[in-house]
């Protein structure tokens, strides 16, 4: 090895940040001097960059700002000046051409920036002109001629078109441009009859700009740029590639080439602004140039304040890294067993070396003492543990390993684990040398047959631990006896499965009553069929029949009497209907539809059937609507149900003022709409401790009410859990003598609006129109109740058609064979009949030729939604519920018949 690789070697040993904490430590201040400079470099270039573009942004600005003002001021002057100009020709008199040019020639030659002076007569013809040019020319079509003739007229920098021949331009390359100066020009008269104009030479613009440069400190570096009001240049430096103001724009904000301002300026009080742009920039390493001199010396500064640090902190660390390196010599020869190396170090040293020595003498100790206590602690553990080194020899063990495997107090410390168990299993043997590869195993129980043949399970973990250099120095078993709770658990395992197999013959148990408590539900939900139908029947009898005598009585006592018969019966109709209702939903039965939904109607229908109601009591019924979608899908049955509970018991408790009903929009989600319902009124009012209760089913405000005012109770519980089953709630909020509100939501599907076809304007009332066009129909009545016979033939009767009547569904089967082909237009059907309903009915005529077209309408007592789909799927084409509304089946009636085409008198023999 030569001198100086040695010296090298030398040199990157002794001075490695590596190797020495004092080389480090000058390392460290080394790179702290750099980037302290660095740092100090950046704070002041940064101070200094911004204060020359401060600098140069002002000056720029006032060049901007001069260039602007000079060219606005001297275009002013100019468009005075024309106009003083055309004032002097007209109150010379002069009116022959050759005299006039001569008279312009003299003007253009003390105004050299004109390029080109005339006069025009009214059309537009050119009279006069300097050097003769375009005269006799028609501009009537410039822009300067038609604003000259009104007044005073500054136009844009154009291209000169009619003088671009006989002109040339000063500039190589660039075209010729005017900028028009006109004004109008009168003679003895009023009004204006000729034109002044002058064309401004460009070169005027390079001359104001020349100018302002010149008494501008630095302006010979400038470059200014001129735009019209469209962003088109007018004037630009050459090499200059963008090729509007917007891309000049664009680029300097992605470009730090160029320092720019830009300023607008307008010209002319009476003519049209300008909008020129002038832009004014210089060259950023032009303004930077000092700043870019002094980053040279800057950076030496750097480097320099580096090495005086690294230097400064070489010699002032030696007399403090010496002791510590005498310490780490002491720490790095120390052996286990050998003493304390740090006992050595004097008392007397007081720095922080003396400190660092006696807490390493200290910890040494503590080492020593910790290395017996944990000896002491895995001898006497209470589990079985033993410490391996890499020849699976034992290092430590406990009383318990001893205990467990039947050891006695045999001495295996140095001894290997293989010879005193000879016949451990080769299983055992891979999971050692697995530890001893630094891999960490457990269980939670393993079965193990001892050497003396007894059945053992254990649980264990096998762990490597590692030496001071971090390679693993063995393994460490735990292991512990779980033979008693894995025969417990073998146990309880046995017993599970005796639970088990009760568990499934209980399970059966619950499968049976489950079974017995949906024929319970099945009986209640027969039960309430069977119920609405007894009572729908009579009642259908007896709002029938107070029908017929209302129409047939002139007696005022007794449509009086009668009219309260059939309010009466509505009346006990509505609380049937309300109980069935709170039935259905209590059972689980009542199944929501899925109609179109235009909740802006809603309040406005609910107002319209309790109009009535309500004027009768003085009551002003308002409705209030909140702008909410039209297409919406949902049950509008149930909500027109739930609204007019709320409303009907507004006017109801309300004795004077008003009752209000609003709709309003909730919440909102991309396909969902909560709508919420309210009945707002100026009624009697509830008391706070009383308001919560309302919703419960049969409960009213007080015992005095349903006395005063009637009512079940049901309508408010019926709201809140059709509400609920729309995903709303329901509520209401009230102070006694006040008013109260009462509230129901409601989640509805959005949907697209569909086409609303104009609705047909009817003729007249349906009886009237059945009267008019189907008298003489004949319709087949199924109906097994003499009674309900009686009132459906009557009302039927009424309205001019004919009926045969059939008591079940075998005599309406047999009258259909015997029929001819369109012998009845319509089919009345109960559904419940003896010997054959409704529905098996339905079916067989189906079946005949003559039955397979005519309408069956469904005229029943059994009310409920399934009722209708049971109807449906037989092959049944409507339904109407009793008890029968004769408007409803009049209505019902006509929709079919009208299909049909209408029968010749006579038709129904």
């Amino acid at each position: 090895m030569s001198g100086l690789e040695s010296a090298f070697v030398w040199l990157r040993t002794k001075f490695s940040p590596y190797r020495s904490v004092r080389s480090r430590f000058a390392f460290v201040m080394g790179v702290g001097g750099i980037v302290f400079g660095l740092l100090l470099t950046g704070l002041m270039e940064w101070r200094l960059e911004k204060s020359t573009r401060t600098a140069a942004l002002h000056a720029l600005h006032l060049t901007s700002h001069s260039i602007a003002s000079r060219l606005t001021t001297d275009m002013e002057n100019r468009e005075k000046e024309v106009a003083l100009m055309a004032d002097l020709v007209g109150r010379s008199g002069v009116t022959d051409p050759a005299s006039i040019r001569f008279l312009l020639d003299g003007l253009k030659k003390r105004e050299p920036a004109y390029a080109w002076i005339g006069m025009t007569d009214a059309a537009g013809n050119v009279l006069a002109a300097t050097d003769g040019l375009l005269e006799g020319v028609n501009v009537a079509a410039r822009p300067w001629f038609a604003a000259g003739q009104q007044k005073s007229f500054l136009g844009d920098p154009h291209e000169a078109k009619l003088l671009a021949g006989a002109l040339k331009s000063e500039v190589p390359d660039e075209p010729l441009r005017f900028v028009d100066v006109a004004a109008p020009l009168t003679g003895g008269g009023h009004e204006p009859a000729r034109v002044f104009g002058a064309h401004l030479h460009w070169r005027w613009v390079r001359q104001v700009i020349a100018d302002a440069l010149r008494q501008t400190d630095g302006g010979s570096e400038f470059e200014v740029l001129v735009a019209d009001r469209r962003g088109q240049w007018l004037l630009k430096p050459e090499g200059e590639s963008a090729g509007n103001l917007a891309e000049l724009v664009s680029r300097q904000q992605s470009s730090d080439r160029y320092i720019a301002v830009q300023t607008g300026i307008e010209a002319g009080s009476q003519s049209p602004k300008l909008g020129w742009t002038i832009v004014v920039r210089e060259e950023a390493q032009h303004a930077f140039a000092t700043l870019y001199a002094n980053r040279k010396l800057m950076l030496v500064f750097t480097l320099l304040t580096a090495l005086m640090f690294a230097l400064t902190s070489w010699l002032i660390s030696g007399p403090v890294v010496r002791p510590i390196v005498s310490l780490a010599d002491s720490a790095r020869t120390y052996r286990p067993g050998r003493g304390n190396p740090f006992g050595r170090v004097p008392d007397h040293v007081l720095d922080e070396t003396g400190d660092l020595a006696r807490v390493m003498r200290r910890l040494v100790d503590e080492l020593q003492s910790h290395g017996r206590q944990m000896q002491l602690f895995i001898e006497h553990a209470p589990a079985s543990l033993a410490m391996f080194d890499r020849r699976m020899r034992y290092l430590v063990v406990s009383h318990r390993w001893l205990e467990d495997y039947s050891l006695g107090d045999r001495d295996i410390i140095g001894q290997s684990h293989y010879e005193i168990f000879p016949t451990i299993p080769d299983a055992w043997r891979d999971i050692h040398l697995r530890g001893m590869n630094g891999e960490s195993m457990s269980s939670d129980e393993d079965r193990m047959v001892f050497q003396d043949g007894s059945e053992h399970w254990l649980r264990w973990e096998v762990l490597p631990w590692f030496d001071g250099n971090g390679e693993v120095g063995g393994i460490v078993i735990f292991s512990e006896d779980i033979t008693r709770h894995k025969q417990a658990e073998l146990a309880i395992r046995d017993l599970n499965a005796n639970l088990v197999e009760q568990v499934r013959e209980q399970t059966g148990e619950l499968r049976e009553a489950k079974k017995a408590a949906e024929a319970a539900t099945q009986a209640k939900s027969d039960f309430l069929a069977n119920m609405s139908h007894e009572i729908r029947t009579p009642m259908n009898a007896i709002i029938g029949l107070t029908h017929l005598l209302r129409k047939k009585s002139d007696n005022p006592d007794q449509i009086d009497k009668l009219e309260k018969i059939s309010a009466a019966g509505h009346h006990l109709l509505g609380i049937i209907n309300d109980i069935l209702d709170l039935s259905k939903i209590e059972a689980g039965q009542l199944v929501l539809q899925d109609d179109d939904v235009d909740v802006r109607t809603l309040a406005v229908n609910v107002s319209s059937m309790l109009a009535e109601v309500a004027a009768a009591k003085g009551l002003l019924l308002k409705t209030e609507l909140e702008h909410l979608p039209s297409a919406l899908r949902g049950d509008v049955t149930r909500l027109t149900q739930a609204l007019l509970n709320l409303a009907n018991n507004a006017v109801k408790f309300t004795a004077g003022g008003s009752v209000t009903l609003r709709t309003l929009k909730e919440d909102e989600t991309e396909d969902r709409i909560k709508v919420r319902f309210e009945v707002d009124d100026t009624g009697i009012g509830i008391a706070p401790e009383v308001l919560a209760t309302l919703f419960t089913p049969f409960r009213q405000a007080d015992e005095t009410t349903s006395r005063r005012f009637g009512g079940t109770g049901l309508g408010l519980a019926i709201t809140r859990r059709l509400a609920e089953m729309m995903g709303g709630e329901a509520g209401a909020r009230s102070a006694p003598g006040v008013g109260s509100t009462f509230w129901f939501s409601a989640w509805l599907q959005k949907v697209e609006p569909k086409p609303v076809d104009a609705p047909a304007d009817p003729a007249g009332d349906a009886e009237t129109l059945l009267k008019n066009d189907f008298a003489g129909t004949r319709l087949l009545l199924v109906e097994d109740d003499p009674i309900n016979q009686e009132v459906a033939e009557a009302i039927l009767a009424d309205a001019g058609l004919v009926i045969d009547i059939a008591a079940d569904g075998i005599e309406a089967l047999e009258m259909m064979q015997r029929a001819a082909p369109e012998t009845y237009a319509v089919i009345l059907m109960d559904m419940q009949m003896p010997r054959m309903g409704g529905i098996a009915a339905t079916q067989a005529i189906r079946r005949l030729p003559v039955g397979a077209e005519v309408p069956i309408i469904a005229m029943t007592a059994n009310a409920f939604s399934e009722d209708q789909a049971h109807c449906f799927a037989a092959g049944m084409n409507d339904f109407v519920a009793k008890p029968v509304d004769p408007e409803r089946l009049f209505e019902t009636l006509l929709r079919w018949l009208a299909r049909r085409t209408p029968p010749s008198d006579g038709a129904a023999g």
